[in-house]
């Protein structure tokens, strides 16, 4: 029986590009990256504050912001105009 290849690696397959790419440099995941934990501290407490207020941390619009997305766009008709012995 033979060994299966994996399917050359393209760009939308990042995860295992990044998994075997460590492996070909014999890296070891950072597992005290400080602000990965950081990181999902902070999820964590805002989760737990969203439990008591559905709205913590959420940006509201401005006004002004708002009237612009109110605004419908203007349709423009561009003409092409040609200048003298360039069509021909």
């Amino acid at each position: 029986m033979t060994k299966k290849t994996p399917p050359p690696i393209n760009a939308f397959d990042w995860m295992r590009y990044t998994t075997e790419e460590r492996e070909r440099r014999g890296e070891v995941k950072d597992l005290n990256n400080t602000a990965r934990k950081r990181s999902l501290a902070a999820s964590k407490t805002v989760e737990k504050t969203r439990l008591v207020k559905p709205k913590h941390g959420v940006v509201n619009m401005s006004a002004k912001t708002a009237a612009m997305v109110a605004l419908k766009p203007t349709s423009f008709i561009i003409y092409s105009r040609v200048r003298k012995n360039e069509g021909k």
